[in-house]
């Protein structure tokens, strides 16, 4: 099952952030605790908290304080439908590796680092080498218009610290990359 990959599951923690709305599928339950060990699948939950604030609050509480035996990490949301096709994140030399999901546009891959947060894995060391906030949604001067999502805030961060990026895989998204709170 863990044929080319070059991670381990055992130092990897998988962190699935969950929405009050009861969306997590059982596909995505029973595809990590195939491939991960247990004790290493945490599901984190808030009513009070955006995703993006889950997402910041997850990184700087669980793996940079409490985790630090874990080399890599992977966010999937909660409503991910992974298959054998996901596999190949964990099979691809990268600090950086996103997974392509069915999104609200197509225009959310037009380049080959273009990765999201919905299914991504990372090492410990790129967020180490971080400055809080993780994650932060950009706007343009009027504060109208969003011109960029967390998720690329996340990747030119990481780029601009010297670690590469890539793409690799696919699943199936239950809502097509739209976070219902």
């Amino acid at each position: 099952m863990h044929e080319g990959w070059v991670i381990d599951p055992k130092n990897t923690i998988i962190i699935i952030p969950c929405k009050s709305s009861g969306s997590l599928t059982p596909k995505l339950v029973k595809y990590v605790f195939q491939r991960f060990p247990e004790e290493n699948v945490i599901f984190s939950t808030s009513e009070e908290l955006t995703l993006i604030e889950m997402r910041n609050a997850t990184i700087r509480d669980i793996p940079l304080k409490l985790m630090r035996r874990f080399e890599n990490f992977v966010l999937f949301d909660d409503d991910l439908q992974p298959d054998i096709r996901t596999d190949d994140m964990f099979r691809i030399e990268a600090d950086v590796v996103g997974c392509r999901f069915a999104a609200r546009s197509e225009a959310a891959w037009q380049m080959p680092d273009d990765v999201h947060n919905s299914a991504i894995r990372f090492r410990r060391q790129v967020v180490e080498a971080m400055s809080p906030p993780y994650y932060k949604d950009e706007y343009n001067d009027a504060m109208t218009l969003r011109t960029s999502c967390e998720c690329r805030w996340f990747r030119d961060n990481a780029k601009k610290l010297g670690f590469t990026v890539a793409r690799a895989g696919y699943s199936d998204h239950g809502n097509r990359g739209q976070w219902h709170a």
